[in-house]
């Protein structure tokens, strides 16, 4: 498809969309005038915009085509961030009781649950954490 039968701003609103810009700041970008408007004018054209068959289609074929060519990815994300968690959850396996360990286990558990569609679910068993202390005796 790319670019059959599209206009120069819906082109540049793809190409915003493609670099990361939400719709309205795409939107803005494509059509500077709208400016002007209050910005539920601005979301709503550009939500019309965006579901148009013919944008829709070529944004799609552009965003698969960048996931193709980047560099970072969903299963690398996601493998960077159970280092993370392997980590702060050692840390505090050990009985450790370090709150920035904490911190970065659970940010990193609910960033993982969120990239791999789990938020719904609950675990009815948490690990029982066993403290030692040496006796002084």
């Amino acid at each position: 498809m790319k670019g059959d039968n599209l206009t120069q701003n819906q082109l540049l609103y793809i190409d915003a969309r493609i670099e990361g810009l939400s719709q309205r700041q795409a939107y803005l970008k494509a059509y500077p005038k709208s400016i002007k408007w209050k910005n539920n004018s601005i979301d709503r054209q550009a939500s019309v915009l965006e579901k148009t068959p013919k944008v829709c289609q070529s944004l799609k074929e552009r965003r698969a085509e960048a996931a193709k060519n980047a560099d970072w990815t969903r299963e690398k994300a996601i493998k960077r961030l159970q280092t993370v968690n392997d980590r702060g959850f050692n840390v505090l396996h050990r009985a450790v009781l370090d709150r920035d360990a904490a911190t970065v286990f659970f940010s990193s558990l609910d960033r993982l649950n969120k990239l791999c569609n789990v938020e719904g679910e609950t675990i009815d068993t948490a690990p029982e954490i066993v403290y030692e202390y040496e006796d002084d005796d």
